[in-house]
């Protein structure tokens, strides 16, 4: 019995140690980050630290209720395969530009500037395999545009050292 509880104690202890790791300070669990770039048509290279959003349970929750986000921050949502899909700005009170690209890791369309809270859906306008959300505006601010390229290894593309 001693041993029981002493082992049921250990695994509360750790469930949670490991939920308030994921907690930000601000009440927002964040997912792991790893770093993307985006190499314009121009050749110049943007680096965003994003975080990952790679389960149905992940990308449901998104950005929803963040207030703001570093201007080189953002979150890569990765998919099992390619399809045509549409994101919404639902619970979302900051706005966003989204990044709809292909397999290749090239840019096929961006909304620009999403309308925080609108419920109305945004298409990919074409088949790809993941989505970027950045901070709205920051996409004309730097430049970037549809035909630009993101490196990320879930693309299977690097950049040479």
């Amino acid at each position: 019995m001693r041993k029981y509880s002493y082992i049921l104690f250990v695994a509360c202890l750790l469930i949670s140690v490991s939920a308030s790791a994921c907690e930000d300070g601000s009440g927002h669990y964040t997912l792991p980050v790893e770093e993307a770039t985006i190499r314009t048509q121009g050749g110049k290279d943007h680096l965003f630290s994003v975080e990952i959003a790679a389960t149905p349970e992940e990308q449901m929750q998104g950005l929803m209720n963040r207030e703001k986000m570093p201007e080189d921050h953002g979150m890569l949502f990765l998919f099992p395969s390619e399809r045509n899909i549409s994101f919404w700005m639902k619970d979302t009170i900051m706005p966003l530009d989204i990044l709809y690209i292909k397999a290749d890791g090239v840019i096929n369309h961006i909304h620009k500037n999403a309308v925080p809270l609108d419920e109305t859906p945004l298409p990919s306008n074409g088949t790809i395999l993941n989505v970027l959300e950045i901070n709205g505006g920051m996409a004309d601010k730097l430049g970037i545009q549809a035909g630009d390229t993101v490196y990320h290894g879930s693309f299977g593309n690097s950049l040479a050292p």
